[in-house]
């Protein structure tokens, strides 16, 4: 699915059961597909345990991929920033951490 050109996307937190959040992302990617729910990108990163970052134009989005996953704990309420996850997308060197 592709982003209206006047649409923005934004970012939300899911909060899932620790050590889940792969099967979580698995289960979510293979709904999008299915059923052409509005998530642009999942982000999973082991500093982040027991939360998924989701891309969407809106969380009703998220809300539509999410019935019947377990481990899945609920939306976080309130949209994330990019800044906040930046951090995360950047390639970081081993000598770094």
């Amino acid at each position: 699915m592709d982003i209206d050109e006047g649409q923005q996307s934004k970012f939300y937190a899911l909060r899932t059961t620790i050590g889940q959040e792969k099967n979580v992302a698995s289960m979510i990617y293979s709904r999008i597909g299915k059923m052409g729910v509005g998530i642009y990108s999942i982000l999973v990163t082991p500093e982040l345990r027991g939360y998924i970052v989701l891309e969407a134009c809106d969380h009703t989005e998220i809300e539509k991929a999410l019935p019947g996953i377990s481990h899945v704990r609920g939306i976080v309420g309130g949209e994330m920033q990019l800044d906040e996850i930046e951090k995360f997308l950047e390639p970081v060197s081993v000598v770094a951490k």
